[in-house]
């Protein structure tokens, strides 16, 4: 081969290697993560694809320093080869496919991959997004996303995890721009919407104004549960900003895990528990003091919250999964490693999460803003199983 075109492609096989370990602007997140294209992969792609990527700067390397030599070249091109074909079953087909988790909630955690659809045809359906009170241009867009998806299958509630007003206005005024104009395709349909207290809704002065507006369904309470699907779920919003200092917001807590007959127990609050050290990252004082309800004898299978800016799914700890969806408006663009528990994470990116509840089974699916669905988890009960593709 020519020298100079060795070379070339040698420079060419250099900047693959380069990208594929994710050195891009700002952000250098684990090896592999090709997060400059919008690929999002599990860990083991991510090793899998920043070995690939050494790979190539390695063979890109060979390929200047030793252009003239036509063995080191044949061999080179045969070493490219290879790694390109383990790239695209390390690239391609696991972003292709978006597995989903089955957690067994009965007989401990069982994990299973079947393929991820969109959830059109599940009995009950609910929305879960938080922290769009920092209103972006694209906030009406995904309202409208969400509204054709009601019309396609209707979504019985919108669960609220909080910050949906953080502006230092009037309460008025600030419930008219931030909520009520975004989200009118959501009103327009009639789909009642349910809000746990943010940091924003109590600092910036709104909490009072919140808890008497019929649009959040508080009925002039810090802290309440409601009850959906035949009774078949019960979900508690806390006031996590003031429940450390709060002791009757505790007991409250703990009387109506120990009342509620509903299969389904899940919690909707803002400040998130567990989940990555981003953003504000995880408050283990919060987790810790209300760690002996989440996980004890009436505990709860679910945690949903916002606070973080991004999306984060958790693998089952103690029998409770806990999902961060603190993404609807303005995503962080910070990084840093997942928590060792982390099953799914998703930065710089807008979204929010379709609830779905069956018989037997509750399904979260994440989509985002543009309406792919990027990641799921199904928690079974009573043994029942979920079919894959269902």
């Amino acid at each position: 081969m020519n020298p100079l075109l060795s070379k070339i492609i040698g420079i060419f096989c250099c900047l693959i290697g380069i990208l594929a370990m994710a050195i891009v602007p700002h952000v250098l997140y684990w090896p592999g993560s090709l997060w400059l294209l919008g690929i999002y992969t599990d860990q083991a792609a991510k090793v899998t694809i920043g070995i690939v990527g050494l790979s190539f700067l390695i063979l890109g390397l060979q390929l200047i320093i030793f252009s003239k030599s036509r063995v080191i070249t044949r061999n080179s091109f045969r070493g490219i080869a290879v790694v390109g074909i383990i790239g695209l079953f390390a690239v391609v087909i696991p972003t292709a496919a978006n597995s989903r988790i089955i957690a067994n909630l009965t007989n401990g955690s069982e994990i299973k991959d079947i393929p991820l659809k969109y959830a059109g045809n599940k009995e009950h359906r609910f929305l879960v997004i938080g922290d769009t009170g920092h209103r972006s241009e694209r906030l009406g867009p995904m309202m409208e996303l969400i509204g054709s998806m009601h019309d396609d299958h209707p979504i019985e509630a919108a669960i609220l995890l909080g910050d949906m007003l953080d502006a230092d206005e009037p309460f008025d005024e600030a419930v008219q721009f931030q909520f009520i104009e975004p989200f009118k395709p959501l009103i327009d349909r009639g789909i009642p919407q349910f809000l746990a207290l943010g940091n924003h809704e109590i600092y910036d002065g709104h909490a009072e104004g919140a808890i008497a507006h019929p649009i959040f369904n508080m009925e002039g309470n810090t802290y309440y549960a409601r009850t959906f699907a035949d009774g078949e779920l019960t979900v508690f919003f806390l006031d996590s900003t003031r429940i450390v200092d709060h002791p009757a917001q505790l007991l409250w807590f703990r009387q109506k895990l120990a009342q509620t007959t509903s299969k389904w127990k899940v919690v909707a609050m803002h400040h998130g528990l567990m989940g990555s050290d981003i953003n504000h990252g995880p408050d283990e004082r919060r987790y810790h003091f209300l760690e002996p309800l989440l996980h004890g004898e009436n505990g709860v299978d679910l945690v949903l919250s916002g606070h973080n800016h991004f999306y984060e799914r958790m693998n089952p700890i103690k029998g409770t999964v806990f999902i961060t969806s603190g993404h609807g408006s303005n995503p962080t663009h910070q990084t840093a490693p997942e928590h060792p528990e982390t099953a799914f994470r998703m930065i710089q990116t807008r979204g929010f999460l379709i609830m779905s509840l069956g018989e037997g089974y509750l399904d979260i699916q994440s989509i985002t803003e543009d309406g792919e669905v990027v990641d799921g988890v199904t928690l079974v009960k009573d043994n029942l199983r979920v079919a894959a593709g269902e």
